[in-house]
């Protein structure tokens, strides 16, 4: 089976689809509107102002940040306060062209960087080529390694709702993008064994539930989570 960063055209494709399928966005904002605004916006605020560097610039990197849209609103959080906020991303796929048709409005968006390799390349030093790889890592991994290392971090659990009707649906081929994009997989309902499909299918139906939107039309929605980690250095 072919992991969907292998075809990224294809990964386009079915995030794309994804997202028009989740309240991602929605849930984004209102995580930026509380938890990032209190536990970044302010303590940067308040850290900042005991050493009377108010004006300093803000410098935020963005790595894999795609066409922006997720990220902007903490973008504009921090430039709200700080107008010297300047952001340098780091993104290797051509979504970083609305990259900067998301933020070039915005005095944010003074230096942006394309990385021209198929992983994630995050540069040193802006003035030459030399990169070094980020693999894709999951949250028990960033636990460990932030424990190991002694690093003080809090966690929290980020939701989403997602419309999975289609996918449940054997005749919808949007479904079956919908199911690659879910399982990291291009062609999971054509590549993947007969059981891991049934497997995976019977998952879905057990952690869906099934609403109605008020005009006799009945959807399937199941939840996702994520983990998002806020890591504060304290001064010594």
């Amino acid at each position: 089976m072919l992991h969907i960063f292998n075809d990224m055209n294809h990964y386009h494709k079915a995030y794309g689809y994804y997202r028009s399928k989740t309240n991602r966005l929605e849930r984004v904002k209102e995580w930026t509107d509380t938890i990032y605004e209190s536990n970044v916006v302010n303590k940067l605020t308040k850290s900042l102002s005991r050493k009377t560097v108010i004006g300093q610039q803000i410098r935020v990197l963005g790595i894999g940040s795609g066409d922006g849209k997720l990220e902007i609103h903490q973008l504009q959080k921090l430039a709200a306060t700080f107008p010297k906020t300047s952001v340098c991303v780091v993104e290797p796929s051509e979504l970083i062209t609305e990259y900067k048709d998301t933020v070039g409005s915005n005095p944010i968006a003074d230096s942006i960087k394309h990385g021209t390799t198929t992983t994630i390349p995050v540069h040193r030093n802006l003035k030459d080529d030399k990169a070094i790889n980020i693999n894709v890592v999951n949250s028990s991994q960033v636990k460990a390694i932030l424990d190991q290392l002694q690093i003080a971090y809090t966690q929290s659990m980020h939701t989403e709702t997602i419309d999975i009707t289609d996918f449940m649906d054997n005749s919808s081929s949007e479904g079956d993008i919908l199911l690659d994009l879910l399982t990291f997989t291009v062609d999971f309902k054509k590549s993947a064994p007969d059981d891991v499909l049934d497997r995976v299918m019977r998952h879905f139906q057990q952690h869906s539930r099934i609403l109605n939107n008020g005009n006799g039309i009945e959807k399937i929605f199941c939840e996702t989570s994520s983990d998002i980690f806020l890591i504060t250095r304290e001064d010594k």
